[in-house]
């Protein structure tokens, strides 16, 4: 189909006339038909399928050119005055098939964009929180390093203080002993 479009570009462009799309549809249904013994309806259904699948498995949330394209050739079949002419139910509903899921799948697409923009913002929500902790968590260390800092100094305080007090009660001791020494008499 896409090898039968590229090969024919005029039915893809707003210059075709009416006769040249007819012909050129009737040369796609006559290639159509020769793929399998199966009637033209099942071709388009098994192509279709085909299509879908492809485009399916495209990570991109925007249809392709060549498949917007496609969209307008099936466009332009369905208004083609032998297609809206035709008996075969079955071919309007197969047309109508077809656009119901390229309708679905550029939702999906649009769906599938709106929740990876919604990520991306919640990613850098996090980012923003994660650094935000970050600063708290470092200026947190920083308190706890001043603090630790002011614990150690007077713990190193304490112990000059208290090396002090008692070199003054070990020195008042040891004039106490002096005095005793002097009041005993000598033996």
């Amino acid at each position: 189909m896409l090898k039968f479009i590229s090969d024919n570009p005029e039915i893809i462009t707003h210059s075709s006339t009416k006769d040249n799309e007819r012909a050129l549809w009737k040369e796609l249904v006559t290639k159509l038909n020769d793929l399998k013994p199966e009637k033209s309806i099942d071709n388009w259904k098994n192509f279709w399928q085909r299509w879908q699948a492809s485009v399916s498995s495209k990570p991109e949330s925007i249809l392709t050119p060549l498949d917007c394209k496609l969209k307008v050739f099936i466009a332009k079949i369905m208004n083609n005055s032998e297609t809206i002419e035709r008996e075969d139910s079955r071919a309007r509903y197969t047309i109508k098939e077809i656009e119901d899921t390229i309708r679905d799948i550029e939702k999906e697409r649009s769906k599938q964009q709106l929740q990876i923009d919604e990520n991306d913002y919640k990613i850098e929500i996090y980012k923003i929180n994660i650094k935000r902790l970050e600063n708290e968590n470092t200026e947190k260390r920083k308190r706890i390093q001043q603090i630790n800092d002011k614990k150690r100094h007077l713990h190193k305080q304490r112990r000059i203080i208290t090396g002090r007090v008692e070199n003054v009660y070990e020195s008042s001791k040891f004039n106490t002993l002096k005095k005793e020494i002097k009041k005993e008499p000598l033996v």
